[in-house]
């Protein structure tokens, strides 16, 4: 008889942790805003010098917050075991997409980074992270909207740069891989060592690049680094870390799937570039490739819980 209640509340459906929502919405949102910020950025600033100060300045932020809420100072291991990930994240994963923007509309950098998914399925058995079917039939489905974005959209002529382009998404893949496997430093200090070491290498790549500081300097230039630091890194990447640390590899980088469509539209409507018939269909596909993620996820997540 005492078994009844048990039974209901293993019954009752569980609630979705506010947090997931949020998490979701900065990476999906946010995150998608950044592509037209930094092509906009890099007329001012030069690729590596806007990466540097965007991520000196936010790990420097956010590791500072860390103190002030009471947080230790992470150990000298947890500091090394930053860097190769931070090199990942942003030297690769962000400094060669920003690179390739030079060349390449926002809302194509957009559509090629949004394989990064795809890159973690192929070299997660590698490391032990093996994708299930329903996320598989996801990843297929995120990959034919991205084709089809993609099917009206012009890489342009560089080839160094489209390769840089095309290997950013790989080092944002590896990266989100080795956020899960190394053990990491304790909370937001986590993300902040990485945005230092990403900051720092390419702080390190500026010259050698030949960029340099530019001499005059715009309010809006300012402004939408601004808003890189505070949303597209203080936010979006909090946020990110987070999702990588509690839910499944492909819910997490289910922004991949969303971010093109809006970065599209939102480099049509702000940026003034081309956008296509081809968008609208491929929204859909991909809004479905996310809803497959999502429930796999959730699923899984219950299901371990219980």
């Amino acid at each position: 008889m005492s078994s009844a209640p048990a039974e209901q509340a293993e019954a009752a459906p569980r609630k979705i942790d506010p947090r997931l929502i949020a998490s979701l919405a900065a990476v999906y949102l946010i995150w998608s805003s950044t592509y037209l910020g930094m092509k906009v950025a890099i007329h001012t600033f030069p690729p590596m010098v806007l990466g540097a100060m965007r991520f000196l300045g936010a790990g420097a932020i956010l590791l500072l917050m860390h103190r002030l809420r009471g947080g230790r100072m992470p150990t000298r291991g947890e500091v090394l075991r930053a860097a190769p990930v931070g090199a990942l994240l942003f030297v690769a994963g962000n400094g060669f997409i920003a690179l390739a923007q030079e060349h390449v509309a926002s809302g194509v950098a957009a559509i090629v980074a949004s394989t990064t998914p795809l890159w973690v399925a192929v070299l997660g058995p590698l490391f032990g992270e093996r994708a299930r079917a329903a996320e598989w039939i996801g990843i297929g489905l995120g990959t034919t909207g991205v084709a089809l974005l993609a099917s009206s959209a012009e890489l342009g002529g560089d080839v160094g740069m489209i390769i840089l382009l095309l290997l950013g998404p790989v080092g944002w893949a590896l990266g989100s891989i080795f956020v899960r496997k190394l053990p990491q430093a304790p909370g937001v200090s986590a993300p902040a060592l990485h945005m230092l070491w990403g900051g720092t290498g390419m702080a390190l790549l500026w010259p050698i690049l030949g960029e340099s500081f530019p001499s005059e300097v715009s309010g809006e230039a300012i402004a939408i680094v601004a808003y890189l630091v505070i949303f597209g890194s203080l936010v979006g990447f909090t946020a990110f870390n987070w999702l990588l640390r509690n839910t499944r590899p492909t819910l997490a980088l289910s922004y991949s799937y969303v971010n093109p469509a809006i970065a599209v539209l939102l480099g049509a409507a702000l940026g003034g570039e081309p956008v296509h018939a081809t968008t609208l269909a491929a929204t859909g596909v991909l809004g479905i490739a996310v809803a497959v993620v999502i429930r796999e996820a959730t699923r899984k997540r219950r299901a371990e819980n219980r």
